[in-house]
């Protein structure tokens, strides 16, 4: 009798292991690791951009390098941020990759909306749309490469070895 109340509350609640299935693909972690992910992309960028702008600074013509050292560096932050954010849920690497670096893409579209004026880029809007969505390919990279690495205590674990 009680297994019967159990199979039609499931049929009613619409297949519980359906629904465990999608819970697994959102680790408790998921949304804190990509806040920290994308937080420490803005402060990597803000790094980066100064760093770039040094750099650009000492060329013969700083004006046609502005375009290509802002995608660098905005390539490299996606690169960190899907690394710290991988480095808090290494469970599923590809969705913190995929959500850090659409946020990443959200934040750049909002300021290219806010400074709509004082922009003018080097490429078209197809070319533009491309160089940004590789923010995304970058953002993933970065997220598979942390999710892969050793912390210290796993590397320190595998050193002993066991007679």
């Amino acid at each position: 009798m009680k297994n019967e109340l159990s199979k039609k509350r499931y049929r009613t609640v619409g297949h519980a292991h359906e629904v465990e299935r999608i819970k697994s693909y959102f680790p408790k972690k998921l949304f804190p690791s990509v806040g920290m992910g994308v937080l420490t992309s803005i402060i990597s960028m803000v790094a980066l951009s100064v760093l770039m702008a040094l750099i650009i600074y000492k060329t013969a013509d700083p004006a046609s390098y502005v375009t290509p050292a802002a995608y660098t560096a905005l390539y490299i932050s996606a690169l960190i941020a899907g690394l710290a954010s991988s480095k808090l849920n290494k469970r599923s690497a590809l969705l913190c990759g995929l959500l850090t670096g659409g946020l990443l893409l959200a934040i750049c579209f909002i300021m290219g909306f806010i400074l709509s004026g004082a922009h003018s880029s080097d490429y078209s809007v197809v070319e533009d749309l491309l160089l940004k969505c590789a923010v995304l390919v970058c953002s993933v990279i970065g997220a598979f490469i942390g999710s892969t690495q050793k912390t210290r205590k796993n590397k320190k674990r595998n050193t002993y070895k066991k007679r």
